[in-house]
C-alpha cells in the first residue's frame, strides 16, 4: 500500500503488481553505459579516432537503444508492457509551458552558480564535447541533448525510479531521493569537479521534474522541462 502525506502531490498511477523495484532503474542506467561503450568501441574499430562523429553517434545510439530494450523488458516483466501505461511516456502540446519553465530555470541556475563555476575551468566532458563539436558531430549532440536525453532520462528517473520509491516512502521523500540520484549519476562519465559545481542545479531539475510527474500523472511536463533546461546549452553552442 502506498504511503502519502497530507498535502503531498496528487497520486501518479502506480504500475501493475508486483511493480518496479528501485534497483531496476539502476540496472537500466548501467546497462545503458555498457551499451554506449560497446557501440562506441565498434565505431572506434572502424575509424581509429575516438573523437570521430561516428564514434559519438554510435555511443549515443548504443546507450539509448539499450535503455529502450531494457525498459521494455522490465515493463513486460513487472507490469503491462506499455511504456505509456507503466512509465507515463506521453507528450501533450498543452504542456509547452514546461519547456519555458526549464529554460528559465537553466538561466537562473546558471547565474546563481556562476561564482562557483569561475573557481575552476573544468566542465563536464559532455559539455566540453558539445562546445568543440561541429558538422555531423554537432547534429548528433543536438539530437541527443534535446530529444534522446530528455525522453530516456525521464523514463528512467521519473518513470521507473520515482514510481518504485513511492510505495516505500512519502511523495516528498521520493522526490528528494530520485532527484539526488539523478544528480549523482552525472558524476559517471563526466568531470567530477565540474559535475559537483552543477550538482545543485541538476538536483533542483530532478525535484521539479518529479513534482510535475506526480501532479500530472505522466512524463509530458517532465520531458518538456528537461528539453527546456538543455536548450540553453544548445543555443549557446550554436551561437558561438
Amino acid at each position: 500500500m502506498e504511503r502519502h502525506e497530507p498535502g503531498s502531490p496528487a497520486q501518479l498511477p502506480a504500475p501493475s503488481a508486483p511493480g518496479f523495484k528501485w534497483w531496476d532503474a539502476a540496472v537500466v542506467f548501467f546497462a545503458g553505459l555498457v551499451g554506449a561503450n560497446i557501440a562506441a568501441s565498434i565505431g572506434y574499430a572502424f575509424t581509429g579516432d575516438s573523437e570521430d562523429a561516428l564514434v559519438s553517434a554510435l555511443g549515443f545510439v548504443g546507450a539509448y537503444a539499450t535503455y529502450a530494450v531494457v525498459l521494455q523488458f522490465y515493463c513486460r516483466k513487472r507490469a503491462t508492457g506499455s511504456l505509456r501505461h507503466d512509465l507515463g511516456l506521453a507528450l501533450h502540446p498543452g504542456d509547452w509551458w514546461a519547456a519555458l519553465l526549464g529554460f528559465g530555470y537553466s538561466i537562473v541556475a546558471g547565474i546563481l552558480l556562476l561564482p562557483l563555476s569561475n573557481l575552476t575551468s573544468q566542465r563536464q566532458s559532455v559539455v566540453d564535447e558539445l562546445q568543440d563539436a561541429s558538422g555531423a558531430k554537432l547534429a548528433v549532440f543536438v539530437i541527443a541533448v534535446l530529444i534522446l536525453a530528455p525522453v530516456f532520462e525521464e523514463l528512467v528517473f521519473r518513470g521507473m525510479l520515482l514510481r518504485s520509491l513511492r510505495p516505500l516512502m512519502s511523495d516528498n521523500w521520493a522526490i528528494i531521493v530520485s532527484a539526488c540520484a539523478f544528480g549523482a549519476v552525472h558524476f559517471l562519465g563526466g568531470n567530477p569537479l565540474g559535475t559537483l559545481i552543477a550538482l545543485p542545479a541538476l538536483i533542483g531539475l530532478g525535484a521539479i521534474s518529479a513534482y510535475l510527474a506526480i501532479r500530472s500523472g505522466d512524463l509530458s511536463r517532465s520531458i518538456l522541462l528537461h528539453v527546456g533546461f538543455n536548450l540553453l546549452a544548445v543555443i549557446g553552442t550554436l551561437a558561438r
